[in-house]
């Protein structure tokens, strides 16, 4: 699932999943969708909603139950914007529980980061996606990505490696929290007009990651502190490092000491809004773009500064120079 779950979530009445409502509640159904995405999503003055609406109704014509109503939709969302979409009240309860729809401890896995000590003093670790909404699963992956950097960092651990590829997106909120004694404390970034107005920061302070004044997930006890702090940072990234994945990408521009190694991103650095309709589906709802700590607006691929077939080779040794220098090593 690609997109920040938290940025936004709006909480209807259930209607129930697919039941059959008739063709008047169909109608109020479609009446919401096209209130809530005309109203909210990005560039919306570009589109001709009364157009959409009509070929909307034409392809529901005779459904007499919103999830009949899902294929016309999702064909809305794909014209007006790539990263908005539409899941059914399954996948949404799925998202929200983090799998556990029957309510039993713990619920499933999912995958975690992984690392390892590249040399003295440079150390790696690779974030993958986070796919869910589930608080405590949340907060599970925020303290195993601080607890390995604590395994991971050194008495003369100087340089990290943040290895983005293959990050499709998900939930960025434990991804920042996890990550966040690398990437420092403070604003890292701003969700956004593409102007610049109506920026919302995100920031990690304390063992959080935090949306304006709002904790989105926050580790368990004392958060980890570097050893050496305000490291040098290489961030790569792929074709696949998308959306979520991206906002830990922007988080890290315009830091201090940060190199971005590997090939463009996906394309999808734009904010997501979650919002439940009211039979329980889920539409994540494109409203805003990513932008760094300067307020340098994004909204498509991140070029990365040196772009390269093999990133990790690149930047473990432009770290490498980065750790000789600070040493005055020759």
């Amino acid at each position: 699932m690609r997109s920040c779950f938290s940025i936004l979530c709006i909480l209807l009445s259930v209607l129930g999943k697919g039941q059959d409502v008739g063709h008047d509640t169909v109608t109020a159904y479609l009446d919401e969708f096209f209130n809530l995405v005309s109203t909210r999503i990005l560039d919306r003055e570009q589109f001709d909603w009364m157009v959409l609406r009509a070929r909307a109704d034409s392809l529901t014509a005779g459904a007499t139950t919103t999830s009949e109503t899902y294929p016309a939709l999702r064909q809305v969302l794909r014209e007006v914007n790539p990263h908005s979409f539409l899941a059914d009240p399954d996948y949404s309860e799925k998202w929200k529980s983090g799998g556990d729809t029957e309510g039993s401890e713990p619920p499933p896995e999912i995958p975690q980061a992984t690392g390892r000590v590249i040399s003295a003093t440079i150390s790696y670790v690779k974030i993958p996606m986070v796919s869910s909404g589930h608080p405590p699963t949340l907060r599970r992956f925020a303290d195993s990505l601080q607890r390995l950097i604590a395994r991971l960092d050194g008495p003369e651990t100087k340089a990290w490696v943040v290895d983005l590829r293959g990050n499709t997106g998900g939930n960025c909120w434990p991804m920042l929290a996890g990550v966040g004694p690398v990437l420092g404390q403070g604003t890292a970034g701003y969700f956004m007009n593409r102007n610049g107005n109506q920026a919302t920061p995100w920031k990690y302070r304390k063992g959080a990651s935090i949306m304006g004044r709002q904790r989105q997930t926050q580790v368990r006890g004392r958060p980890y502190q570097l050893r050496h702090p305000d490291p040098h940072v290489a961030v790569l990234t792929d074709e696949r490092t998308a959306s979520s994945g991206e906002v830990l990408a922007v988080s890290f521009r315009g830091r201090p000491r940060t190199r971005t190694f590997g090939t463009p991103t996906a394309g999808y650095s734009t904010t997501n809004s979650t919002i439940f309709l009211s039979d329980g589906a889920m539409l994540q709802l494109t409203v805003s773009v990513y932008g760094d700590r300067n307020k340098q607006a994004y909204g498509d691929e991140l070029i990365p500064d040196v772009v390269s077939k093999d990133p990790l080779t690149d930047a473990v040794q432009w770290l490498e120079a980065e750790v000789k220098g600070m040493t005055g090593e020759r």
